[in-house]
């Protein structure tokens, strides 16, 4: 038998909201069928506003997506114009925890309509919080994406993500693993990893700043060095 792979880790500073949504939009993007989450992390880490801002990512209104303590679980359709081709007309399911208190609790949910052989079952992904109160029922840490919050101050949050070893090979996750959320120096908003004109906001954020250069409207603050890049200015 195969030992399990070690998963992949990744840690992220988020100090603020906004960053935190443009890495869920990030985290979104990586998703396929099947794919399990687990999140981790104390009351107000931030759980269930990363998983409010993956889900209108991936199309849900952010105004359907509440914490379901008292429901359990909640089942989101996603819309055939999903960003993720693979998951248009899919399904987010969102399940917490909290209040599970045996395999009973998971049955009368209809649990074995939600997971199948170690995965979200059909065409959905499963989002599970406080996912260590019901770790006989899930995939481990080699076979599930985990992630974990820790509160750093207001709006300000530490995030770790271990992710299986199927992940690596998805191009999604190499851009999301090698390009953090950052500020669009033009606008002040936040960019996704996943965005197309990261590290600008948008296409004529990144003409306004080219045009800020060729117009010389931008200085040196000090001597250049050849390992400077462009934040090393100021306008």
């Amino acid at each position: 038998m195969q030992p399990t792979p070690e998963p992949s880790e990744l840690h992220v500073e988020l100090p603020e909201q906004g960053a935190t949504e443009a890495f869920a939009h990030g985290l979104a993007m990586c998703l396929m069928p099947g794919d399990v989450l687990l999140l981790e992390g104390e009351l107000g880490a931030g759980k269930t506003t990363l998983l409010r801002a993956l889900a209108a990512a991936l199309g849900v209104p952010p105004g359907q997506v509440a914490s379901p303590t008292y429901v359990l679980m909640h089942r989101y359709a996603l819309p055939a114009s999903c960003p993720v081709p693979q998951l248009a007309s899919g399904h987010l399911t969102h399940v917490d925890a909290y209040r599970i208190t045996s395999g009973d609790d998971l049955e009368a949910l209809g649990w074995d309509m939600v997971m199948e052989r170690g995965r979200a079952k059909g065409d959905s992904v499963l989002c599970v919080e406080w996912a260590s109160r019901i770790a006989g029922s899930l995939p481990g840490a080699g076979e599930a994406c985990v992630v974990s919050l820790l509160h750093a101050g207001e709006g300000s949050r530490s995030l770790s993500l271990s992710v299986p070893e199927a992940w690596q090979g998805r191009e999604a996750f190499g851009e999301l693993r090698d390009k953090p959320p950052t500020r669009c120096r033009v606008t002040g908003k936040w960019v996704s990893p996943l965005a197309k004109t990261w590290p600008f906001a948008s296409e004529q954020a990144r003409g306004a700043d080219l045009y800020g250069w060729l117009s010389g409207s931008y200085r040196i603050s000090r001597e250049q060095r050849e390992d400077d890049d462009a934040s090393d200015v100021q306008a």
